[in-house]
This record gives C-alpha cells, structure tokens and sequence, in this order.
C-alpha cells in the first residue's frame, strides 16, 4: 500500500520532469515493481515507442504535433500508443501513401529497426510503386485516392526532373521515329546527351494525354 500523500508527492515530481522510468519511480515510491505497474495502469501513462519502452510521460505532459507525436530529449511517444498502432494511423491518415523511409523520417527511427514487425498488419496494404513498398490504408476508397494523389506528385517530379528542351527533344523523337521501342528510343536520346529513362518518357506522355499508338496513327495520318 502506497501512502496517499507519497503517491501525490512522486506525481509532482514526475510531471515536473516530464519523463521517468521504471527504476527512478520506484526508488522514489519504495514499491515493488508489480506494485508500480498496476500504479503507472492506474495512471493512464505514455510509454516510450524507443528506447524499448524504458520512459513514461503522465497524461497532459506531452504535447503532440499534428502527427500525434511528442520527442523529448530523444525519447519518442505517440499518441496512438504502441509503435504498430502509430504506423497504422500515419498511413491512414496520409495523403499519398507513405514508404517505409518515410514513415522512418516521421517517426525518428531506422525503418530497419521496426517495418519487419508492422509491414503485414491489419489496417494497411503495401504496393510496389516507383521502384520500393509503399503503405495504404487497407479501405480501398482511401487507398485509391492514396495512389492517385501519389502517382500525381511522382507525374509532377518527373516534369521537375525533365528540362523543356529534353521534353521537346522527346517528343520530337517520337515524332521522327513513331516504331522505335521505348529502350531503343531511350539509348538514342542519351546517345544525344538527353538524359532520360523510360520511366521518365511514360510519365511525360501520360502527363500531356499522348500514347505511342495515338501518336503514330496521326504520323500515318500525316498530322
């Protein structure tokens, strides 16, 4: 049985220091450890997603950001409590989607250290998109507006990554040369220092509505 006044005294000293851990709090409760548990339950604490879980923060002392995250000297907590649940709702809750990089930038950690254990969960579905896995939301409305807002921004980098000049001089390609297969097309105008990839073609075609077939019917056509 801890003293009430005790209790009251330690709660005081733990919001001041905004995060303590296992052994700090039951130094100063003088409690067994199971006693401490059922206590920090009682509590409501945040724990730690690094750091193993070692830190708790009292309800109230955290101040999330728009993420539902909280770092304080370089210990992490989430509003959405364990690190599984986090992962769930930034995918939810994003708009294009996120990769296992970025879900590590967010989160502050090595995606390494932690999509091995998230990446099949329920709540999300990861795609090959762009040469690596991106994570969507497991409702296929969301997921579809997901992908389409990501496959609009990766549009949208492909004419960043293109000059006007290279643009034209592919389009002028493919006017000249209407039968020459994409790799073909792309060893020649590298060959011509334009410096593209067959990705890049395709998301500059269908950027500006243009598809090989159309384009070479209306060369036929003489268009």
């Amino acid at each position: 049985m801890i003293p009430y006044e005790l209790e009251q005294g330690v709660l005081q000293k733990f919001r001041r220091r905004n995060i303590m851990t296992l052994p700090q709090l039951q130094e100063l409760l003088g409690c067994a450890a199971i006693t401490l548990r059922k206590r920090l339950a009682s509590w409501n604490v945040h724990t730690s997603y690094n750091h193993n879980g070692r830190y708790y923060a009292l309800p109230g002392v955290p101040t999330f950001d728009a993420d539902g995250l909280w770092v304080y000297r370089g210990v992490r907590f989430s509003r959405w409590g364990t690190l599984k649940q986090t992962v769930m709702q930034l995918v939810a809750a994003s708009e294009q989607g996120l990769s296992s990089a970025e879900l590590g930038e967010r989160l502050g950690l090595d995606p390494r250290s932690f999509m091995g254990h998230v990446k099949h969960q329920p709540g999300m579905q990861r795609v090959w998109m762009n040469d690596r896995y991106v994570y969507f939301s497991d409702d296929p409305a969301v997921a579809a507006r997901q992908q389409a807002q990501r496959e609009h921004a990766l549009q949208q980098q492909t004419l960043l990554d293109i000059s006007d000049h290279d643009a034209l001089q592919v389009l002028a390609d493919m006017i000249r040369h209407p039968e020459t297969p994409l790799t073909a097309r792309v060893r020649r105008l590298r060959s011509k220092g334009i410096a593209v990839t067959a990705r890049t073609i395709e998301q500059l075609l269908q950027v500006h509505g243009i598809t090989e077939k159309k384009l070479r019917s209306s060369v036929a056509k003489g268009l």
